[in-house]
């Protein structure tokens, strides 16, 4: 739960801030997520191969401090910061989560009954979809809070009469639209970009504690490993 409520924030909140802060179409902002896919694809395919030889308990706490880092990396992002830095930040996060995959769903399973796999199984991708869940509700309701106080405060007592008429300057979603953005005066954008931008970096600070409660209970494992049986030659096994 926690890790998946740690990693669906960066997920969603990078496309928005590509597009809604920088200015990116919503297929680049898409496109940033690759390295992310990319590098979470590596640490799964490799802590597969490592929970035969290492514990799940040190495989889990070794890459879990990825996503600590990379999570709050993401704190420092600005208005101005490269699609480099951002990918690099991605591919760190998608290191972090990676193992995850593998290592809990073999973890999961350890101790049951074969007859019991396909429940613990199923359960832990219950609980892995309900951390999401419970992580976007709870991190969509402190982004949006953020930019509407940032941008209350910002345009108090202003009038706002350089705003286009009928523009709901404090939904985030009117910001992700090029028509939109074009008829903002430049100025006026600069600020609300800078409020979105600051919203979203209190959000990923906020998806820290979720990640390093992971890593805690990471570190409260025990010290199983996946033993693989060796069957007896001539003995065929059907999955």
């Amino acid at each position: 739960m926690l890790s998946g409520a740690a990693f669906i924030t960066a997920s969603v909140y990078i496309p928005i801030f590509i597009q809604g802060v920088l200015g990116g179409t919503a297929t680049n902002s898409g496109l940033v997520l690759l390295p992310m896919m990319l590098g979470t694809v590596v640490t799964a395919t490799a802590g597969g191969f490592l929970i035969q030889r290492l514990s799940y308990r040190t495989v889990l706490i070794s890459t879990l401090i990825l996503l600590v880092a990379g999570i709050s990396l993401l704190t420092t992002l600005q208005p101005d910061s490269t699609r480099l830095l951002i990918t690099i930040y991605m591919i760190l996060v998608g290191l972090g989560i990676g193992a995850s995959f593998s290592v809990l769903s073999n973890a999961a399973i350890h101790a049951v009954s074969p007859n019991q796999r396909g429940a613990a199984s199923s359960t832990l991708n219950f609980l892995r979809s309900l951390g999401m869940t419970i992580g976007i509700t709870i991190f969509g309701i402190v982004q949006s809070h953020s930019l509407t106080r940032h941008l209350t405060d910002t345009f108090a007592g202003s009038g706002q009469s350089s705003i286009p008429q009928g523009l709901d300057f404090k939904d985030p979603h009117a910001l992700l639209d090029p028509v939109t953005r074009i008829q903002i005066p430049s100025q006026v954008l600069s600020q609300i970009t800078e409020g979105l931008s600051s919203s979203i970096v209190v959000t990923f600070a906020w998806g820290i504690i979720p990640a390093v409660l992971a890593l805690a209970a990471a570190m409260a494992m025990g010290k199983e490993k996946l033993l693989v049986e060796e069957q007896p030659e001539g003995l065929v096994v059907s999955h």
